[in-house]
């Protein structure tokens, strides 16, 4: 099975992004994400404005919430939660590539007062323990090595009572990756070594 460094999950997403841009409406839904699809949602940024949607009306997230967006990709969810709800929300993400275009969308919807990006690994962060009343991941858990980590630093970082949210790609049951060699080759290609059940 192959890892993935913190390196490979940078390239994957700064080579990537002009893909995003191309065919996934980027500029328009601002996740690098499937979504979720229903009666309402029949595109892809219907879907990725859905899938933030969702996720906040099953945190309870309110204004008084101070949210990290681990895995923040180009802003979308943190912009989304600032708009929509009004709370302050810090983004991070691997990419110093991805920190700019979310800096830049942030500026343009008019919400840099509630939103900040940075680049660190949301495995180690440098944030003091119990800083935020949520955690939130959409589609980025699955890229860490060992997500375990993910978990225990989200524990960490969260205050108590604090909510963990995350909207992934899972596996429906137990198998070996490397016995399934297009699931292997799925995960591989968006910079992931495995998914958890």
């Amino acid at each position: 099975m192959k890892t993935f460094s913190p390196a490979d999950i940078i390239a994957y997403y700064d080579q990537t992004e002009v893909h995003y841009r191309l065919f996934w409406g980027l500029e328009k839904s601002m996740g690098l994400h499937y979504g979720i699809w229903d009666k309402d949602a029949r595109t892809l940024v219907k879907a990725v404005k859905n899938t933030n949607r969702q996720l906040a009306l099953l945190g309870n997230i309110t204004a008084d919430d101070v949210v990290l967006d681990a895995g923040c990709g180009v802003g979308g969810s943190a912009i989304f939660l600032a708009k929509m709800l009004g709370c302050r929300v810090i983004g991070i993400t691997l990419s110093e590539k991805q920190v700019a275009t979310a800096t830049y969308f942030a500026q343009e919807h008019g919400v840099s007062d509630l939103v900040h990006f940075l680049p660190m690994d949301y495995t180690q962060t440098t944030f003091a323990d119990a800083s935020f009343s949520v955690v939130w991941a959409i589609e980025s858990m699955e890229t860490a090595a060992d997500k375990s980590l993910f978990v225990q630093e989200a524990n960490r970082v969260l205050k108590p009572g604090g909510r963990l949210l995350v909207g992934d790609v899972f596996k429906n049951h137990t198998f070996p990756i490397d016995e399934e060699p297009t699931m292997r080759a799925m995960l591989n290609g968006w910079a992931m070594s495995d998914a958890l059940t």
